[in-house]
């Protein structure tokens, strides 16, 4: 979500108020992050807007108590346990006119102390069912109340069709109050290149250690790859929280447990860690391709990254990934997410168009700006209408 906040921060910064007036944006990061604040202060002031930080934490109190204090019914009582709001320990970002929540299907009702959009990325817990440790009554509630705070937000928007239709149907959110935009920053035109290097002579699999990662398929797709189909390229893991995959950790994540049972594998894999964007640029173009092998999301910009390099892009095929690489003219070799063995073959072939200096057939294409401004200052006039 960190790089999604400063994209729609710089998507709507140089935009209106309803009535003309410029803008001032600000982002609250979470007071517990593992930030550099100072790296962000000098961001924001780099901003060719009008741009602030804030350290974020939340609180909540009854919905009784909120109803007294705003002298009207803020919340519903009977439906919600709890109103949940932003602190800065200064504002409380009372100051600003509305607020755009990032939505995670488990930040509770959020009080309307301002009116409120939503930014939902995507459904996955739909899809993927959540550790045992989340299954229990109280996160159900908590997802319930979540999703009614977002049926009476201004709006909800997202940047894929799925996603849409997963906001209309899971989450309750009635169709003329959800809105489809263009991705939060135009991924062709406004984020950075990576140099154009030869190939390099390994994987590089972007993850982290989230379950819609699908590890357990992707290492039986590995051992395939290599002893089946006679795949000689190794694989390079990066993201974040990585180092919980590495089987020489005492992690119990799944990945890791299988892999220290697989010694001929471990040798073939090995771990960059999270990069900052300049690092990660330097992997995708060192590598000799980008493979994306996840359940369900709402699409990656690793995709962007590795057309950008001249990299084959080797996903598994899901709707949202299919919409970016319609949209923007990204050349996928696909695979469906359930089939190990499907997953082989296609590193494989990409391996094998490699080694023929076959070049993927990306075109990319950028938004049009025009529709970029127009979906987005929709956004605001929605938030911001009296």
């Amino acid at each position: 979500m960190l790089r999604n906040a400063w994209a729609l921060a710089d998507t709507i910064g140089d935009l209106r108020a309803p009535d003309g007036r410029p803008l001032e944006v600000v982002i609250g990061f979470r007071r517990d992050g593992a930030y550099d604040w100072p790296a962000f202060e000098a961001r924001a002031r780099q901003a060719s807007y009008r741009l602030s930080i804030r350290k974020l934490d939340w609180s909540f109190k009854p919905p009784a108590i909120l109803n007294v204090m705003a002298a009207r019914e803020l919340i519903p009582e009977g439906l919600v346990t709890y109103g949940w709001m932003p602190r800065d320990g200064l504002h409380d970002f009372l100051d600003c006119e509305g607020w755009i929540v990032f939505g995670t299907s488990l930040e509770g009702y959020v009080a309307p102390l301002r009116p409120r959009i939503i930014y939902c990325a995507d459904h996955i817990s739909r899809y993927v069912p959540e550790a045992e440790r989340f299954r229990t009554p109280e996160h159900k509630k908590l997802t319930d109340e979540t999703f009614l705070g977002w049926r009476h937000a201004r709006c909800v928007f997202a940047t894929t069709p799925r996603t849409i239709s997963d906001t209309v149907s899971y989450a309750g959110v009635v169709s003329r109050n959800v809105k489809l935009v263009p991705t939060l920053i135009d991924p062709v035109r406004d984020t950075p290149v990576p140099q154009m290097r030869p190939p390099g002579d390994r994987i590089l699999w972007v993850t982290n250690p989230a379950r819609h990662k699908n590890h357990l398929k992707a290492l039986e797709a590995l051992r395939l790859y290599w002893q089946e189909f006679d795949g000689r390229l190794d694989v390079l893991i990066c993201g974040p929280s990585t180092d919980q995959l590495r089987p020489a950790s005492a992690s119990d994540h799944p990945f890791a447990e299988a892999l220290r049972n697989r010694p001929r594998l471990i040798e073939r894999i090995a771990f960059a860690g999270e990069a900052d964007d300049a690092a990660f640029l330097d992997l995708i173009a060192d590598s000799a391709f980008v493979w994306h092998n996840v359940i369900m999301d709402n699409g990656t910009f690793t995709a962007f990254d590795a057309a950008r390099a001249g990299r084959h892009f080797v996903s598994s095929d899901y709707p949202s990934m299919r919409y970016l690489a319609d949209r923007y003219g990204i050349d996928g070799i696909w695979f469906p997410a359930t089939d190990a063995r499907a997953a082989a073959a296609a590193l494989r072939e990409a391996e094998r168009r490699l080694r023929a200096g076959e070049a993927p057939r990306h075109v990319l294409v950028a938004d049009d700006p025009q529709e970029r401004v127009r979906a987005y200052q929709g956004l605001l006039d929605t938030l911001l209408a009296p």
